[in-house]
C-alpha cells in the first residue's frame, strides 16, 4: 500500500511537465495527443510483447477499448485548452475529474451522495466560477472556451479511470498501458486522418516536447496512476492528481514566465479543497494478493 503511494507521487512530478512541454511543441493541438500516445505505445508495446506475454480476457476488450477512447478524447480537449486560457486555469480545471467520477459512480452504481460531497461539489463550482471571471476579465470569451475544453477533458478522465478500474483488477500494468495507449493513439490518429492534419516537418523542440510528453509524463506519469489503481480507490488516485496544478504553476511561473493571477490563485484554492473534502474518505482497497503489478 505505501509503494502505491510513492508511486503516485513520481506520478505527479511527472504529469506537471506536461503543460510546459505542450507550450513548447509548435504543432496542432490533436497532432500533440496523437505523437505523445503513438510514442509512449510503441515504447511500451516492445517492452509488454518482450517481458509479458499476459494478454487480456474477453470481456476485458470493451472496457479497455472504451478507456483507450475516453483517454484520446481527454488529451485532445485539454490540450486544446493550453491554447486559449492560461497553465494555471486549464491545469486547475482538469483536474475536477474526481466530481465526475462521483457522478459517474452515483449514476452507475446508486451511490448515496453525502452532505460532504454536496459541500465539496458546491466549493468546486464557486471556484470554477472564480477562475472564469478572472479569465474573462483578462482574457475575453476565447478563455471561457478554454476553460469549458478543460472541464471536459475533466470528465473524458474520469470514464478513463472508471473503465480503467474494471480491467486493472485482474491485468497486469503492462498489457493494459500498452493496448489502452494504442488504442488512445489510433483514435487520435483517425482523427488527424480525418481532418488532414499536417504531421511535420516539426522543430527539434517540438520533437523534444513530443519525446518528454511520452517518457516524462505519460510512460512515468500516466503509468504510475495505472499502477496505482490496481491497489486504491479511483477516486483516491483521481485525488492524487491535485498535485499536479501546483507543480504545473510552478514550472509555467518559473519556465514560462506566466505567472497565475489572483483570481486563478483564489479559485483554483477553492477547487482543490472542495475536491479534497468530498474525495477523501476511508475506503477499502484491492488487496494486492487479487491483483499483478
Amino acid at each position: 500500500m505505501q509503494r502505491s503511494y510513492i508511486v503516485c507521487l513520481i506520478g505527479i512530478i511527472a504529469v506537471s511537465f506536461a503543460a510546459t512541454f505542450i507550450r513548447m511543441a509548435d504543432a496542432h493541438p490533436t497532432v500533440i495527443a496523437f505523437m505523445r500516445m503513438a510514442i509512449a505505445a510503441v515504447l511500451l508495446g516492445i517492452v509488454w510483447l518482450a517481458t509479458n506475454r499476459e494478454y487480456p480476457r474477453a470481456n476485458d476488450i470493451p472496457y479497455l477499448f472504451a478507456a483507450g477512447v475516453c483517454l484520446a478524447l481527454h488529451f485532445v480537449t485539454w490540450i486544446a485548452s493550453l491554447g486559449m486560457t492560461s497553465v494555471a486555469s486549464s491545469v486547475v480545471l482538469v483536474t475536477m475529474q474526481p466530481l465526475f467520477v462521483l457522478a459517474i459512480s452515483t449514476y452507475l452504481f446508486k451511490e448515496r451522495i453525502t452532505s460532504r460531497e454536496i459541500l465539496g461539489v458546491a466549493l468546486c463550482l464557486m471556484g470554477a466560477l472564480s477562475i472564469a471571471w478572472s479569465d474573462m476579465q483578462t482574457g475575453g470569451h476565447s478563455t471561457l472556451q478554454g476553460n469549458t475544453l478543460a472541464l471536459s477533458g475533466a470528465a473524458f478522465a474520469a470514464l478513463y479511470f472508471v473503465f480503467g478500474k474494471k480491467v486493472r483488477r485482474r491485468l497486469h500494468i503492462l498489457p493494459y498501458v500498452a493496448i489502452t495507449y494504442s488504442i488512445a493513439a489510433l483514435t487520435l490518429g483517425l482523427i488527424v486522418s480525418i481532418y488532414r492534419l499536417p504531421l511535420g516537418p516539426f522543430s527539434f523542440p517540438t520533437w523534444g516536447a513530443f519525446v518528454g510528453l511520452a517518457l516524462v509524463c505519460t510512460v512515468i506519469g500516466h503509468s504510475s496512476f495505472n499502477y496505482a489503481i490496481a491497489y486504491l480507490p479511483a477516486s483516491t488516485v483521481s485525488v492524487a492528481t491535485l498535485g499536479e496544478p501546483l507543480g504545473a504553476t510552478l514550472l509555467a511561473t518559473f519556465i514560462l514566465r506566466e505567472a497565475p493571477t489572483l483570481g486563478q490563485i483564489v479559485g483554483g484554492g477553492i477547487i482543490i479543497a472542495g475536491i479534497y473534502i468530498f474525495s477523501v474518505k476511508t475506503q477499502p482497497s484491492i488487496s494486492p494478493t487479487r491483483c499483478i503489478s
